[in-house]
């Protein structure tokens, strides 16, 4: 189980460490926290992906939850990053940087 749980970091790990960022902190922590809840929930309940989904080829059956998590944790990811992304503003125009002049009391 403790693998499996590290494991999760990773997809994140490698997301971070690319040139251009397509995955948002919102993607990360919830594609984490699905990977980690699912191993959490198949390991503490006994349960096997064989048993999860009996109509499965039996070398998907023979899967790690691990896996399976880490595969859960991707399309999350990806999918509240896409969903999470801003764009980038449009650059403001030079005069409205500029500052308005104070009016001067007394004038006249």
């Amino acid at each position: 189980m403790g693998y499996a749980l590290v494991t999760q970091l990773f997809p994140a790990l490698l997301a971070s460490l690319a040139p251009r960022q397509f995955v948002t902190k919102q993607g990360a922590a919830a594609g984490i926290v699905v990977g980690v809840t699912t191993v959490s929930v198949v390991t503490l309940s006994e349960v096997t992906v064989g048993s999860l989904l009996p109509g499965l080829p039996q070398a998907v059956k023979d899967l790690n939850v691990g896996i399976i998590a880490l595969v859960l944790n991707i399309v999350v990811m990806v999918a509240v990053s896409a969903v999470t992304r801003t764009e980038s503003p449009a650059p403001a125009p030079a005069a409205a940087l500029r500052p308005e002049p104070e009016a001067t009391a007394g004038t006249g």
